[in-house]
Parts: C-alpha cells; structure tokens; sequence
C-alpha cells in the first residue's frame, strides 16, 4: 500500500512536469472555474470506464460546485483491500498552482492509461484516485482581476479567504490538539472526536464541512493537499525532530542553509530551523508547491513543484 502511495506521488510529481508539459490537448494556464469543469468532464470523455466527475453534497459561499475526478477501475464504488488516495489543491484561493497541476495529472492519467502505460494503469487498477482542484473556487476568481479572465494577481493576499473571509485551512476541527490534550492526561477514550463540533468557536464553513463529510464517507488512506508561496511540508503529528531533519536533509533546496526564505514569508527560514512546520491543521501531507502563488501563464516551469512529495 505505501509503495503503492510512492508510485502515485511519483508519477504526478515527476514525469508529468517533464515530458507531457505542453502536450497536445492540454495547455498550461490559469483555467477559470467553468473550465476547470470542462478539462474534468473532457477527461471523463475520453476515459469513461475508469473515471467519474462528482461534486461533493454542499457548494461553496457563492454557489460554486466542489468538483472532484475520481479514476479508478470501478468508479464510484469502493471496493475492500483497494486504498483510497485523494489529492485536495486551491485551498487558498491564490496559490493557484496545484489546481492547475491537478487539472494536468488528470489529463495525463487518462492519456498514459489509454496509450497502454502498464504504470498508470497498474495504478488505476490498484488504487481508487480522487483529485479536487480547487476546494476555493470564489477565492481563485477573487485573486484574479476579472475573475480568471486575466492571470494578474490583484494582491499577494486577495482571494486566500473563501468569499466568508475566512482562512479553509483553518477551518478544520484542531482535532490533533485534542487527542494531544487527552493522552497528556491519560484519558482513554481517545475517540469520537468529532462530537461537539457545533460547539466550536468559528463556524465551520460549507467548503470544509463537504470536505470533511468527504473525509468521513470515504476511507482514505492516503491525502496530500497542495499550497504555494515557499517551500514547505506538513506531516500530521508532525512534532518529530527525526521525521523533520530526515525528510529536509535529504531535499537538495530545504537542506541548503544558504537558501533565502521566498518574498514575503517573514524571516523564517526553514531550512536553519530543521525543515518542517508543525501545526497541519488535517491529517494529510502538505506541500507548498513553488515560491510562486499566481504564476503567468508562461512561467510554468518543469521544476516548478519543487517540493518533489
């Protein structure tokens, strides 16, 4: 199962930004979100037997549907001893480049696996894919200045709330605190966690509650959720010295001391403090994708998820 994990980060993150970059059928740039919709359902139209557009129960503040692509050999089924992987980007409305990473590995799933890549279609038969672009789809149309129409970025932070002004990726029950809390105290009933979350003190929003009804529907055993602006990865649980200086000592860019932290992220500078941030707010692996949030068309370059997952 985890080798099964590696393949997937892997193939998304390595051969799709090299040699399918600017294949024929799919072009790098921002796609505003009734395109977003139209590269899912043209994926679903050339691989219908492995895929399925869906949107999840609740729409966001404006209206807009929370699309998701799922691949699989048996769509919209779960099937037992068949792991669930999901991909989650856009979650910022302005770090725009994992939506149109994720919007690319669809279409490259569905080409590789029609041209007879045993890889990918190893993967599609052994795995159940889901891939959300963008979980903020009124802040992507906010950060841009006539909602996607043009690739200007109005400012750095327009567009990072979703359309309530409030921050997704913390909008999520700190429920990591709160088993925290309770083994500090020895409590043994570590469990049901999610009760009285109406008594929280911020209103969970309809984007995070369909996403954690997603979560709650579907065993996934396996996420990941893509972020831009500097070079980061959170891990759940993520207070372990030896998992942050193994994963950062063995990234070129993070180990390097002399690298200078990216425009606008304060004074911190990762790398002399070890490599990873504690606090992920849900129990996926986050990675923040380029020093870039709005990149322009043009500047989509095959290194640009320097992360590498």
């Amino acid at each position: 199962m985890f080798r099964l994990g590696l393949i997937l980060l892997m193939a998304s993150c390595q051969s799709v930004w090299s040699r399918h970059l600017m294949e024929k059928g799919f072009q790098f740039k921002h796609h505003n979100n009734a395109e977003l919709l139209e590269v899912l359902e043209s994926v679903h139209h050339r691989c219908p037997n492995i895929t399925r557009v869906y949107t999840l129960n609740e729409r966001s503040v404006l209206g807009n549907p929370l699309l998701l692509i799922e691949f699989s050999r048996t769509p919209g089924v779960h099937t037992p001893l068949i792991p669930e992987f999901k991909y989650i980007a856009n979650m910022h409305g302005n770090e725009v480049l994992g939506r149109e990473l994720l919007l690319k590995l669809a279409d490259y799933l569905c080409e590789e696996y029609m041209k007879g890549n045993t890889d990918v279609q190893n993967l599609v038969h052994l795995t159940r894919i889901h891939l959300m672009p963008s979980m903020n789809p009124d802040g992507w149309a906010q950060a841009t200045v006539t909602g996607g129409e043009s690739s200007e970025v109005v400012q750095h932070y327009v567009g990072r709330t979703n359309n309530n002004s409030v921050d997704l990726n913390r909008n999520f029950p700190d429920l990591d605190r709160i088993m925290f809390g309770n083994e500090e105290v020895q409590y043994d009933l570590n469990n049901h966690l999610l009760e009285g979350t109406d008594k929280l003190s911020q209103q969970i929003q309809p984007e995070t509650r369909a996403v954690m009804r997603l979560i709650m529907k579907i065993p996934f055993v396996l996420s990941a959720n893509l972020h831009g602006g500097d070079l980061v990865a959170n891990y759940p649980y993520d207070s372990s010295r030896y998992l942050a200086q193994t994963y950062a000592n063995n990234h070129a860019d993070m180990a390097n001391p002399e690298r200078v932290p990216c425009p606008d992220s304060g004074s911190t500078n990762f790398a002399r403090q070890g490599g990873i941030t504690n606090g992920a707010k849900c129990l996926t692996t986050v990675s923040k994708a380029s020093f870039v949030t709005s990149p322009q068309g043009p500047r989509y370059p095959t290194r640009s998820f320097i992360s590498k997952t």
